[in-house]
């Protein structure tokens, strides 16, 4: 194969990130919704660029105490259609010339716009691995583009009870929570197959946690309850998509940006569920049955 004649992104390594970020939108350019305070990103006519510390994208080409004179603060991005594809670019790259900075890391992708191959310009050095998470520097995840609902609903039962109830349906979602199928559309978007790997959190009587382990985008929801009037509980739900390491946080980032629509579409669910989890809460004693409700993602 040929390594195709294109640039998907181009990352600029700078000393400070906002000052050049100023410079851009000066210009006029389109800031991404996904940016942050670490990286910047503008989309341009064909591609994007990322605006990023210096020494933040050195440690990203897995360079050892680099120099202004070893590393020129730049690294390009193309995407690649096929893990097979990316393979014979590496060796095209390295038959060229180039070698290897950093080994490549699969990473699954819905969406091959958003599934970047990183290419660190380093003298006569290149490395194109596939798109991967990475840390920054002090070992500080990135995390920049978290998809959070929160909503509250008042539930005619007290607060005790709702507790014990949420953890009833708690445990459910942790033991019956199905394995993640190879070929799924959720195996695409958590880049996983198996067990999600799923935590309970018990902080005492006014909040539960839950959160997923093992995927690129983990889910984390917490419930907050307190005493409402005439002893019913205010139980407030949050709900968060978070994105494990830098790419991941480029693809949910580029996704919302590109997607419009599915923040809409994610909270109208979510909603939906919110109403039929209150009313489970609410029932009378002798109608609870923490078997008989299925929490969502747990199959009928």
């Amino acid at each position: 194969m040929t390594i195709p004649a294109r640039l998907n992104i181009v990352t600029l390594g700078v000393t400070d990130v906002a000052r050049s970020a100023r410079f851009y939108e000066r210009l006029g350019w389109e800031r991404c919704a996904s940016s942050m305070d670490e990286i910047v990103w503008f989309r341009t006519a064909d591609s994007y660029l990322g605006i990023f510390g210096w020494h933040d994208l050195a440690e990203d080409a897995n360079l050892v105490e680099p120099t202004r004179g070893s590393f020129g603060g730049i690294t390009l991005a193309i995407n690649i259609e096929s893990a097979e594809a990316v393979d014979g670019a590496l060796e095209e790259a390295v038959a060229a010339g180039g070698s290897i900075l950093k080994p490549g890391t699969e990473l699954h992708s819905a969406t091959t716009a958003i599934s970047p191959i990183p290419t660190a310009i380093h003298g006569r050095s290149a490395t194109t691995p596939r798109s991967r998470s990475v840390r920054t520097v002090g070992s500080r995840s990135t995390e920049v583009a978290d998809l959070e609902h929160r909503s509250s609903r008042i539930v005619v039962q007290r607060p005790e009870i709702v507790h014990d109830r949420l953890l009833a349906l708690a445990a459910r979602v942790r033991d019956e929570l199905p394995p993640i199928q190879s070929g799924t559309q959720a195996a695409s978007l958590l880049g996983i197959t198996g067990p999600v790997g799923v935590e309970i959190a018990d902080r005492g009587p006014d909040r539960i946690e839950l959160r997923t382990t093992r995927g690129r985008v983990r889910a984390e929801v917490g419930a907050d309850m307190d005493t409402a009037p005439e002893g019913g509980t205010n139980l407030t739900l949050t709900v968060a998509a978070v994105p494990d390491g830098f790419a991941a946080n480029m693809m949910l980032g580029m996704a919302l940006s590109t997607m419009p629509d599915l923040e809409r579409r994610v909270v109208e669910g979510l909603e939906r569920s919110f109403d039929d989890l209150a009313t489970e809460l609410a029932k009378p004693d002798g109608e609870w049955d923490a078997a008989r409700w299925t929490p969502p993602g747990l199959p009928s």
